[in-house]
Order: C-alpha cells, then sequence, then structure tokens
C-alpha cells in the first residue's frame, strides 16, 4: 500500500474549490442577486488562490508532471518567501480573509 501525498491532494482540493469560488462569484454578479457584492470578492479572492495554489508541489518518490504555466506562477509564489511556501501561513491567511479592521483598532467578522 503507498503512502498518500498530502500536500498534492491538498493542492488539488484547493484548485477545485478556487474554480467553484470564481463560477459561484461570476454567477452572483450576472444575476445582480441582493447582494451581489459578494460576488465582486468572491472572483478576487478565487483568483488570488488559484495563483497561490496553482503551483504544484513535487513527488517525495516518482515523477511530477507540471502543471500548464505553472513557471510563471511558480516565481510569484516563491517571491512571498516563506508566506507563499509554509502551508500553515497560507492557512492563517485563507482563514483571515473574512476578517475586517474597523477604526484600526480590532479584528472582527463581517
Amino acid at each position: 500500500m503507498s503512502q498518500i501525498e498530502w500536500a498534492m491532494w491538498a493542492n488539488e482540493q484547493a484548485i477545485t474549490t478556487s474554480c467553484v469560488l470564481f463560477l459561484g462569484g461570476v454567477v452572483g454578479i450576472a444575476g445582480m442577486f441582493k447582494y451581489w457584492q459578494f460576488g465582486i470578492y468572491g472572483v478576487f479572492i478565487s483568483l488570488v488562490i488559484a495563483i497561490l495554489e496553482w503551483p504544484r508541489s513535487k513527488r517525495k518518490k516518482g515523477n511530477t508532471t507540471e502543471r500548464r504555466y505553472q513557471r510563471p506562477f511558480t516565481v510569484i509564489v516563491n517571491k512571498f518567501g516563506v508566506a507563499g511556501k509554509n502551508y500553515f501561513v497560507r492557512f492563517v491567511f485563507y482563514l483571515m480573509q473574512p476578517l475586517k479592521v474597523r477604526n484600526g483598532s480590532q479584528l472582527v467578522w463581517r
């Protein structure tokens, strides 16, 4: 029984999630629903997630097939340094997305 490469599995899940979020944002904007402004946020944040998650990590054993256009996005992620490469830092970044600073004093949920 082979061992699961969790980093690659999580990467695929993040790409799929960003695609679904993008489509939901487009439908929200095009439908001009009551809170269609959230669709703009959905489209923007889905593109940020896709840029961060597009570069595929290498396997520990065997060959890894690069995604199409992976090289330019790898350069972008490498410019972020530890914040771009560390999964925990990305998790905290994604967790802080729905937070908003009010009056510069505290973080509150929107």
